[in-house]
């Protein structure tokens, strides 16, 4: 059985509104930016190019699908992400992983949750992206790479990974 509504009143009342006023003041210092693009933000469709494509290689290889670097003076929020291949597939066949500043040396580093993915995230035929629990957050001038590691793929044409990151951009001064 469900609890009913009922009215407040008294000191109830007043505890009732204390709650309601705390719950207004934690939201206004919650990190919208993350959540939603701001006005003044600059969307991101794939990369610099758009949505990129790449003939799988062979068995054992890997190779970089998308790539795209952060402008300079701002942020990158990424709220999804497109990890994809066009073909028949089964889990484990290939492995995605995005890597930031890829030929950085030690700055190199794996996304994590985005290392070894064993399963494509996203579907391009039907233009669904993968949506991320919470956006990542790059900063100015990162290089994100993703790639693709053939595990038991055939190689090349008609077979290709399909990728892009999506978000939006936004200035980093002002932070």
């Amino acid at each position: 059985m469900s609890a009913l509504p009922r009215n407040l009143v008294g000191p109830a009342l007043v505890r009732g509104l204390d709650k309601e006023r705390e719950v207004l003041a934690r939201r206004e210092s919650w990190p919208y930016e993350y959540l939603f693009a701001p006005p003044n933000s600059i969307p991101v469709h794939g990369s610099e190019q758009g949505i990129q494509a790449v003939p799988v290689p062979l068995g054992g290889a890997s190779v970089v699908i998308c790539a795209y670097q952060v402008p300079e003076g701002f942020r990158f929020i990424m709220d999804s992400i497109l990890e994809s291949f066009n073909g028949a597939f089964v889990p484990g066949d290939s492995l995605f992983t995005v890597t930031v500043n890829p030929n950085g040396g030690p700055q190199a580093n794996p996304v994590q949750g985005l290392i070894q993915t064993p399963v494509p995230l996203g579907a391009w035929e039907y233009g669904v992206l993968w949506p991320l629990e919470r956006p990542y957050e790059f900063a100015s001038l990162d290089i994100l790479s993703m790639s693709g590691f053939n595990v038991n793929l055939s190689q090349g044409p008609p077979n290709y990974y399909v990728g892009g990151f999506f978000g939006w951009l936004i200035p980093s001064i002002g932070r």
